[in-house]
């Protein structure tokens, strides 16, 4: 929510740290769910940045990352008008082949990785979740340079773990987003580590990044959920 090579004179790299807007957007998108506790799962956040995305970027790179862009922004458009009889359940199915459209024939264009995250969030609130954490796990190697979007899709990967049951998985993941840069909730991954070692049975590591919380976030809302 890996890192093919562009067919084209870009590289890889170079599309990833060009343009400048490029990461304003994604600390834009990072801020939304921040500023309003929005789950990550929540695919309605995705299509609100890949909208952001398509207007910030599409004047400042080449012809087929535009294109990209607009396949992605179509499949969102989908999802969106079918959402509006509010069934999530028909809305997915009336946009899951525009996204798998979008990801085969731009995988490693900017909205074919985009595509992954947001489409890993749909086919987790489906329960396709062996389907989600694939998407997932390659838009983490996908953004392995933007630390804040890499952090996103790491961030629904963990919650992934957990809805199937994985809490060693689940534990593991959010605890790597206790030490991640580009993901500014400590707070809420100290929580969700020890929420899950304690799932996972592990009552030394829970108590251990409790603990943490308390001591190192203790202004948190959080922290005063172990008391």
């Amino acid at each position: 929510m890996a890192n093919p090579n562009n067919n084209k004179k870009v590289s890889r790299k170079e599309l990833l740290n060009e343009p400048d807007e490029f990461i304003h957007f994604s600390k834009k998108a990072l801020d939304f769910i921040v500023r309003r506790k929005v789950p990550v799962l929540s695919a309605v956040v995705g299509f609100f940045a890949i909208l952001a995305a398509v207007a910030l970027i599409r004047s400042t790179i080449e012809k087929s990352e535009t294109a990209s862009f607009e396949m992605l922004n179509q499949a969102a458009q989908k999802y969106q008008e079918a959402l509006s009889e509010n069934d999530e359940q028909k809305a997915y199915l009336a946009a899951k082949e525009h996204f798998e459209a979008v990801i085969e024939k731009y995988p490693g264009k900017g909205g074919g990785k985009l595509a992954k995250l947001a489409y890993a969030d749909l086919r987790a609130k489906a329960g396709e979740i062996d389907g989600a954490i694939a998407l997932y796990q390659t838009a983490i190697k996908d953004f392995a340079d933007r630390p804040d979007i890499r952090a996103m899709a790491l961030n629904g990967l963990a919650y992934a773990f957990e809805a199937k049951k994985d809490y060693k998985a689940a534990a593991t993941h959010f605890e790597r987003l206790t030490k991640d840069p580009g993901y500014p909730m400590e707070d809420e991954a100290l929580f969700n580590a020890g929420r899950m070692w304690a799932a996972a049975g592990d009552a030394q590591k829970s108590a251990a990044f409790f603990k943490r919380l308390k001591e190192e976030q203790k202004d948190s809302p959080y922290a005063r959920l172990t008391e």
